[in-house]
């Protein structure tokens, strides 16, 4: 259940500085009872030798209820006999507590999954899903004392140490299978932790800090030993691999926790692993309750962390879910009857968490995936939401939690058809989504105007992506290896991303031209029944002083419900500048070029065009590019793997500025569909210039006129008797019939319609639509 977190840990860095500086208390640390006296590298926080059953002793409550017996045979100095005791303890708490619920896990499952689980439970035969290198373990004793650990490269040793790939797909592989190999991996797995990290294989080590990577595995370790616990349910273990992962969580604490915060950021992450199972699943232990103090303040001020709404992050969607799953570290407490629970959670932390789950909802794609902006790939929110925000806080009561919580299997989905569902509520991240609904075929974009932050954030102002009829149209680069040269040289670059960039200079990873992390992002967001509206812009001269001086791109994208999409770019500055523009092609599409339009066809029929509707030159589609740079290539899963090669069309080429772009958006669900027709010209008024953009299809059984105002006071669309001060203006024209007008951000619109003249006045930064059968006397605003 741990495995989708192992991209949070560093970005959560942020996180842990705040709920550090806000003084959260530290645990008192025992010195271990059999040499209190001695000191680093013998005694107190050694790795040169394990803890003694004396020793595991000592350090548990032997008055807590149930240990009644243990506590006599410890006394009689019969500790065999105490650690059966101490296993039967554990077994009677955890055999009957639903670590795990099977038809959650079940659900998320596939035959594939088992598989791998079974290759791995059987063979010992691992493959790194960081690099692909591949590790053959003893498959009798999963030995790592061949490994050399000094010639590993750390994020293999990340995946062989904790191999979360094996403690993820072991789980529900038992339940599936119910093959006992499951339980015997786990058994010899954990012998394996205990005998070459505290079983004297660094006997001759010195005392010093761990490496980051080492610290890490402590989390990976941990959840091994939850799948431990888990299988323990329904199958008898060898009562001497329970003493040795009590003694692994005991050591762990010790050694970490006194050391101080791990890895900077990383504090925060691993107390909240490790703390809430050892106040839980350890509580016997003297020291349990300090610990569980200290996590449970940790875990709740980086929920506080969060904004008002629930999304605060400069990262992603991917990053945010990590405060749904730690909702669920604290299921143990309750279900294992401890002394002490997680009680009242503070109403700022509980609207927070809901106001999360909420965005990470209405965020998700159709297909269950994240929004898959900055440093993410293509985890599901299913299994986390299921388990943390449902199990936590019972789906807030919310039959639209359920819904999503459940993979649509119970509960009601969300009664709106946008998110937010009001324009009026700011969103931290800056993710905005327009969809045509929640079925697995909708029609979904979503763009990131978030803000600029200094961890994980990629150089993606106003890049958007497309998913519609169940396939990912238009992509982003996304995450590759982290250090190989797809992640240094592509993912954290501008050409990544759909984005602008000019003269070959474009964003940059980090907060420079983006708004300030941590408060609301000034983002024009309009949202009603006819149409989405998002707007932002990006000064590529605040990075590029002396090469783009007053160089600002400016992107809006319109959604016409429910068929097609506006993207409106204009690059502000004077001169002639090379302007390049990119748009992704999802993995599974192939390119045609129709003059300067493009036609992506998936392998299964569904597709998209993207229309011009300016003077631009012919694209280039640049597919799986490793010269002169990367380029052309998209990440297929959430694993870290090397992309795969997918059309980037890029458009470049001289343009005075300032200059404007119009690109229409057309998903279709069947190839054959041909491209609407796109055309566009200047205008101007008395006081003002835009742009006007009509957009038909080749039936012609309707056009959509648009007025955009590019500066000035108002424009004139002289054909249709229209004056505009606004940012846009829709005349949808079925006919010869004008039946729907929406306006954008606008103070007047003036029109004739049948010569009668309309005028009307709003208030600044409104959304409006009126229709032809209520006489347009009713403008519906918001």
């Amino acid at each position: 259940m741990f495995v989708k977190l192992r991209h949070a840990i560093a970005a959560l860095a942020g996180v842990a500085a705040i709920s550090i500086a806000a003084g959260c208390p530290q645990p008192e640390i025992l010195p271990r009872a059999d040499k209190p006296e001695q000191g680093r590298g013998e005694g107190l926080n050694s790795l040169s030798r394990p803890f003694t059953d004396k020793e595991l002793f000592r350090a548990i409550d032997l008055n807590t209820p149930g240990l009644e017996k243990t506590r006599q045979f410890v006394n009689d100095d019969k500790l065999d006999a105490a650690t059966r005791e101490l296993h039967n303890f554990f077994r009677g708490k955890i055999g009957n507590a639903p670590f795990v619920d099977p038809e959650i896990d079940l659900i998320y499952f596939d035959e594939e999954q088992r598989q791998a689980a079974e290759r791995s439970a059987r063979t010992g035969h691992l493959v790194s899903k960081y690099t692909g290198n591949v590790f053959q373990l003893d498959p009798s004793r999963f030995d790592l004392g061949a490994v050399d650990f000094s010639n590993v490269d750390p994020l293999d040793a990340l995946y062989l140490l904790g191999l979360d790939e094996i403690s993820d797909r072991y789980r529900p592989a038992f339940f599936v299978t119910g093959d006992p190999i499951y339980v015997q991996r786990s058994s010899e797995l954990i012998s394996s932790y205990f005998h070459h990290f505290h079983g004297g294989a660094r006997n001759s080590a010195p005392d010093t800090a761990l490496t980051p990577w080492e610290r890490w595995t402590v989390r990976h370790r941990l959840s091994h030993l939850l799948v431990y616990f888990t299988l323990f349910q329904k199958t008898d273990l060898d009562y001497k691999v329970t003493a040795k992962a009590l003694k692994i969580i005991l050591e762990d604490e010790r050694l970490h926790v006194s050391r101080g915060h791990l890895w900077q950021g990383n504090a925060i992450q691993y107390m909240c692993f490790t703390g809430a199972q050892a106040g839980a699943i350890y509580y016997p232990f003297r020291e349990s309750e300090l610990w569980f103090e200290s996590q449970t303040s940790l875990l709740l001020n980086g929920m506080r962390d969060l904004a008002p709404d629930g999304c605060n992050s400069d990262l992603s969607a991917a990053y945010a879910a990590s405060y749904a799953l730690w909702c669920d570290l604290y299921k143990p407490v309750a279900w294992l009857d401890s002394p002490r629970s997680l009680e009242n959670v503070p109403s700022d932390v509980h609207d927070r968490i809901e106001a999360l789950g909420e965005w990470l909802m209405n965020t998700t794609k159709p297909n269950g995936e994240y929004a898959p902006f900055n440093d993410s790939d293509r985890p599901s929110f299913f299994p986390e939401y299921a388990r943390g925000l449902g199990a936590f806080f019972d789906y807030f009561g919310r039959s639209d939690f359920e819904w999503f919580a459940t993979n649509k299997a119970s509960g009601a989905p969300p009664i709106y058809q946008s998110f937010p569902p009001t324009s009026d509520t700011p969103s931290y991240a800056g993710i905005y989504v327009m969809r045509k609904g929640w079925n697995t075929n909708a029609i979904y974009l979503a763009s990131d105007f978030g803000p600029g932050g200094w961890a994980h954030n990629h150089p993606d102002f106003g890049s958007f992506v497309l998913h519609a009829f169940g396939e990912d149209l238009i992509d982003e680069g996304r995450t590759a290896p982290y250090g190989s040269a797809l992640h240094d040289g592509y993912s954290i670059r501008y050409w990544a991303h759909n984005v602008i960039a000019v003269d070959g200079l474009g964003q940059e990873v980090g907060p420079m031209g983006r708004a300030p992390y941590g408060q609301p992002v000034p983002t024009p967001w309009e949202t009603n029944a006819v149409f989405d509206y998002v707007s932002g812009s990006y000064p590529l001269h605040e990075l590029h002083p002396a090469n783009l001086p007053g160089v600002v791109h400016q992107r809006a994208i319109y959604y016409a419900k429910p068929d097609y999409f506006l993207v409106l770019d204009r690059v502000e500055g004077s001169g002639v500048r090379r302007v390049w523009c990119k748009f992704q092609l999802g993995s599974s599409l192939t390119a045609t070029l129709e003059g300067t339009s493009v036609h992506g066809v998936s392998q299964t029929g569904t597709s998209v065009w993207i229309i011009p509707g300016d003077s631009r030159a012919t694209p280039a589609v640049i597919t799986g590019q490793t010269e002169p740079r990367f380029d052309g290539w998209v990440s297929t899963d959430n694993t870290l793997t090397a992309p795969h090669a997918a059309p980037s069309i890029e458009y470049e080429d001289d343009q005075m500025l300032p200059v404007n772009y119009v690109t229409v958006i057309q998903p279709t669900r069947n190839p054959n569909t041909p491209p609407l027709r796109v055309t566009s010209h200047s205008v101007s008024g008395a006081n003002g210039t835009g742009r006007a953009i009509r957009v038909s299809p080749s039936s012609l059984n309707y056009e959509d006129i648009y007025l955009l105002r590019h500066d000035g006071e108002t424009v004139a669309l002289q054909d249709r008797d229209v004056v505009f001060n606004g940012d846009l203006a829709q005349f949808h024209v079925t006919g010869a019939i004008l039946d729907r007008v929406a306006v954008v951000n606008a103070n007047t619109l003036s029109f004739t319609e049948n010569g009668v003249i309309f005028a009307y006045t709003f208030p600044k930064a409104t959304s409006a639509y009126a229709l032809a059968s209520e006489d347009f006397a009713i403008w519906r605003t918001e």
